[in-house]
């Protein structure tokens, strides 16, 4: 491909972002802190505080990966504030690179338009505005763009397979761990389409040539981390006294791992564009990925909490699976997938998966993101919680199979094609045009107020996603309008939301609702919150149908001595958060 003909479509993909960034960047202020923004942007304010700080941070939330907090704690390096707006402006212009990449695979593997029509499709999609600008791990933009980049540089690989590039598809592979340890997933996905896209006629000298290299640092890879383990006590804590106390340090673990890396990225540059063998290719990356997310950010070696944490849960994946909610979560993210990102793409993205299923054998350049949707999302049946965001990393190989289905069905079939096409911008203008700017709720409109396959639709964890919104609005109410001495109750489980936004030496008193459903009859002011009011927004049908059960308070005793007085209310009239005073 000439110069001219690269740049030729770089103008659209411009106007794309552009775009994009003109329907979320108005959205950032829009809503409350969430529950993941609260405990991420504590986590994030652990570093760089001191000198060692980056090398501890925080140990709260220790079951979630750090490189989304590292990285918009870094921008204070740069002058920028560390607050809720920079996180998600950070995110915002993450999901902007989530485009890039999708084009970036497209341009590699299929062709420039079927790039901008998959980047046009994330772009306006209401599933993806919606989540793509919440702060670090709350809405999973930072998977989602890591793990798109990971099949971008694979993709590059492919193309060429040489050192260079087998170097940058492991540490994107390693970014994508380092964003959410659901990552792993993707490397017998990457792993297996590697394979598959070898020329079977090889010799065995060939597919093997410069494997042993890569065997042996692989194996020294799971020597550092076993000794990571023990030095962490994650595992046989007796045999920690072994290690001399200078090894046991953090900062000795952190440099044996960076010494692995760089000595991993000195042979692969030494003669970067040297070709490399099926095996190596296979070896490679998975071994960078696993150097990389040790070292970028550097706490995920010398924070033994964090490690020791991660130890477990990855030993304990899938220990407790269980089949019936694993039915319901998929039946969630299926239902998340037709319908969060408008009814017409959302109808395109799953029949496309269906298409490129069937012609697995004749299109090899589809079978990438066939792979990582069947390996993420079954990586997704085995989390018990089933939250909407998680399906957000299905997202760009979604696009990508919708995008080669509609510009075969525009060769097929002019007419058909573009009637498809209009029906799906009518039907996601309108999505649009009804939620904007509460994109979060969309669906709502067409589902209203049920149970939609074992959950609430309206709820933390369900279709119409509330979050905590309202929760930061009404605390900050109530502090300047009620008077010294008056007491506040609030019926919510988000304690830490409550803890961090209250004013310091308010002479308020707060008290936590949720440890006394009588409390409110000693209160001056009372806060609700929808989450709060059903009566767990998953699990079993209530048998009479009714959503909201009011499970942490007296509603009669509520409705008859106090009068609502404050009310955070979005799209379609729904009242996310409310401030209650005494009559």
């Amino acid at each position: 491909m000439s110069a001219d003909s690269r740049l030729r479509n770089l103008p659209a993909l411009a106007g794309i972002v552009v775009l994009y960034l003109v329907l979320a960047l108005p959205t950032i202020d829009r809503q409350g802190i969430h529950w993941d923004e609260q405990t991420d942007l504590e986590i994030a304010e652990s570093y760089f505080v001191s000198l060692g700080a980056p090398f501890r941070g925080s140990s709260a939330d220790l079951v979630n990966v750090r490189l989304p907090m590292f990285s918009v704690a870094a921008l204070q390096l740069v002058g920028a504030p560390l607050d809720l707006r920079t996180a998600r402006v950070a995110s915002a212009l993450v999901g902007a690179l989530t485009l890039i990449g999708v084009f970036v695979f497209a341009r590699i593997e299929l062709d420039d338009r079927r790039g901008l029509l998959a980047a046009l499709l994330l772009a306006v999609n209401p599933y993806f505005l919606a989540f793509a600008p919440l702060a670090f791990t709350e809405g999973d933009v930072f998977i989602t763009c890591s793990a798109t980049w990971a099949l971008a540089t694979f993709a590059w690989l492919w193309q060429r397979p040489v050192r260079v590039r087998a170097l940058a598809a492991g540490i994107a592979l390693g970014l994508a761990l380092s964003s959410k340890i659901s990552a792993l997933s993707l490397i017998p996905a990457m792993t297996l389409a590697t394979w598959l896209r070898e020329d079977r006629r090889k010799r065995g000298s060939e597919l093997l040539r410069d494997a042993r290299p890569w065997i042996g640092v692989g194996l020294v890879l799971c020597a550092w981390i076993v000794f990571q383990a023990i030095a962490t006590g994650s595992v046989l804590p007796d045999l920690r006294t072994w290690i001399p106390e200078p090894l046991r340090a953090s900062l000795a673990r952190l440099l044996l791992i960076f010494a692995l890396l760089l000595a991993i990225a000195s042979w692969s540059l030494r003669r970067p564009f040297t070709s490399t063998s099926t095996a190596a290719n296979l070896i490679q990356p998975a071994i960078l990925a696993v150097a990389t997310f040790f070292i970028i950010p550097p706490s995920h070696t010398t924070n033994g909490a964090i490690f020791s944490s991660l130890w477990r849960e990855t030993l304990n994946a899938g220990g407790g699976f269980d089949i019936d909610l694993a039915v319901e979560i998929g039946l969630l993210h299926l239902s998340v997938l037709w319908i969060k990102p408008s009814l017409g793409i959302g109808t395109a993205l799953i029949i496309s998966a269906g298409v490129a299923l069937m012609r697995w054998r004749e299109r090899p350049e589809l079978r990438a993101p066939l792979l990582v949707i069947a390996c993420y999302g079954g990586f997704l049946l085995s989390l018990p919680w089933g939250q909407i965001r998680y399906a957000m990393p299905l997202l760009p190989p979604l696009v990508l199979l919708a995008s080669d289905t509609l510009v075969g069905l525009l060769k097929r079939s002019l007419r058909l094609g573009v009637t498809a096409i209009a029906t799906m911008a009518t039907l996601c203008a309108v999505d649009i045009m009804l939620c904007y700017p509460d994109l979060n709720l969309n669906g709502y409109q067409w589902l209203g107020t049920r149970y939609w396959g074992g959950r609430s639709t309206l709820g933390y964890r369900s279709l119409g996603q509330v979050g905590n919104d309202g929760i930061e609005q009404c605390i900050r109410w109530v502090a300047t309008h009620a008077t010294a001495g008056q007491s506040v109750v609030t019926y919510t489980i988000a304690r830490h939301i409550v803890d961090r936004t209250r004013p310091e030496g308010s002479d308020l008193r707060w008290i936590d609702g949720t440890r006394d459903r009588d409390g409110l009859l000693d209160a001056d002011w009372v806060i609700t919150h929808l989450n709060d009011d059903i009566d767990a927004g998953y699990g079993p049908d209530d048998p009479s149908g009714e959503v909201f059960g009011y499970p942490l308070y007296d509603r009669r005793a509520l409705m008859s001595n106090f009068e609502k007085v404050y009310t955070i209310e979005r799209r379609f009239g729904i009242e996310v958060a409310s401030v209650w005073r005494r009559l």
